[in-house]
């Protein structure tokens, strides 16, 4: 089940890291709120994403797939790539 409560969190905990980088000077504002912004939405997918890599072969891969793709809109192609890409960027997020 979805939690607001868990997403409210990793909010609370991005905020505060960003709020520390620019109270210390480190990166421009875009780049703090850019980092910022893929940060959220990378540890919102994490779960999901990581469940979907697990389920990489047959049926129920081509399933959870088809209906990751429907519930967020996504564009087939892009879809995996996108996951990737926002995934990679709150790993890197978390070593600053």
């Amino acid at each position: 089940m979805i939690s607001r409560q868990k997403f409210e969190k990793i909010k609370k905990t991005e905020v505060e890291k960003a709020l520390r980088r620019l109270e210390g000077g480190t990166g421009t504002q875009k780049e703090i709120i850019e980092s910022l912004a893929n940060s959220i939405i990378g540890k919102i997918f994490h779960d999901p994403v990581t469940n979907l890599k697990k389920r990489t072969s047959g049926y129920e891969a081509a399933l959870y797939s088809e209906v990751t793709r429907r519930l967020f809109e996504l564009d087939p192609v892009d879809a995996s790539q996108d996951a990737i890409d926002i995934y990679d960027e709150a790993e890197n997020w978390d070593q600053r």
